[in-house]
């Protein structure tokens, strides 16, 4: 099924998804020919199956958790938001090279 999927399987079924309705619109051998016109995207997917989240491309996702503790027979509700993103060494790299810019 659709939910055991793992993140390769998705985007091979949205990657086939699309090729599917380009074929449909009968645009195929153009989208073929032309790269730089075919669509693109960058997401962000919870699985609640898996539970966990898939990141495809430059993105970012803030992620709210709730949780609940216990302490001394009382129940506390604790809400905390989690920032979840991809280090591209690039980013590293030009953040490291602003860094030292700005210190000299």
């Amino acid at each position: 099924s659709q939910a055991d999927m793992t993140p390769p399987e998705i985007i091979s079924y949205l990657t086939q998804s699309l090729s599917d309705a380009y074929e449909k619109e009968g645009v195929w051998e153009y989208m073929k020919h032309h790269p730089s016109e075919r669509a693109t995207a960058s997401f962000v997917l919870y699985s609640y199956h898996r539970q966990e989240l898939i990141m495809v491309g430059d993105c970012q996702a803030m992620v709210s958790v709730t949780q609940l503790e216990q302490q001394q027979g009382q129940h506390t509700i604790i809400q905390k938001q989690q920032y979840h993103h991809h280090e591209k060494f690039v980013d590293t790299v030009t953040s490291q090279a602003r860094a030292m810019f700005l210190s000299s």
